[in-house]
């Protein structure tokens, strides 16, 4: 019986193969020197951002690497991928995001995340984690861009994993952004950002799976002849 039970499983197994997760790009801004008004080695800058090294005089907890205040100095800034990133359909594409507050006043600043595509897409599922938990749409028919705009971002929040993520229904490129408009010149802080595209389960025919199955069965009956 077990025996049985175990084949059945093995074909249930194949009848989809999952495809592996990809982190595509990756930048904690440890090959980046700490400056006001900073340059980025994979980010194009507009406006100004500063980059705050471990050790500082603002009193800023960057644990333990440097992070990018967004409202640098002057500010605001925000930073774009220079880079381009492929995905295909069914793709799920995964911008992971340390950030947090500015840790340096009261009050609340904005935070804006977006994807920029170079045509438009169909965006489907949609959703967000830590910070950006809200989010959970369905199903955005063609569109050239997605984002979120937090303008009751707090400045007492701490740094932690966030992430903004969507399934593509066709394929396409990306750029990706994250910035403010605060221009206070103190802004949120970014201690470093991933990009993950994950391909679709892909499934497999139908007579792929009744062949293995019958493999195993034909494996089964020549041990019991055995």
């Amino acid at each position: 019986m077990l025996r049985k039970f175990l084949l059945v499983a093995s074909a249930s197994l194949a009848l989809a193969a999952p495809g592996l997760a990809a982190t595509v790009f990756s930048d904690d801004f440890s090959g980046d020197t700490p400056a006001l008004n900073a340059s980025l080695s994979n980010f194009v800058v507009a406006g100004q951002v500063d980059l705050v090294g471990f050790k500082n005089d603002y009193k800023i907890n960057t644990g333990g690497g440097n992070v990018v205040d967004l409202d640098g100095s002057s500010g605001p800034g925000a930073i774009t991928s220079k880079l381009s990133f492929a995905f295909n359909a069914g793709d799920t594409v995964t911008l992971d995001m340390l950030i947090g507050g500015a840790q340096r006043k009261r009050g609340f600043d904005n935070l804006f995340v977006s994807f920029t595509f170079a045509a438009a897409i169909e965006v489907l599922d949609w959703t967000g984690t830590g910070y950006l938990n809200w989010l959970g749409y369905t199903n955005i028919a063609s569109t050239g861009s997605i984002g979120v705009d937090m303008l009751g971002f707090a400045t007492s929040s701490l740094i932690a994993p966030t992430s903004m993520s969507f399934r593509a229904g066709n394929s396409g490129s990306l750029t990706f952004s994250i910035g403010t408009s605060s221009a206070d010149n103190v802004g949120p802080l970014l201690a470093g950002v991933s990009l993950d595209i994950s391909p679709a389960v892909v499934p497999l025919p139908a007579g792929g799976a009744l062949l293995l199955l019958g493999l195993g069965a034909l494996g089964a009956l020549r041990r019991k002849r055995a």
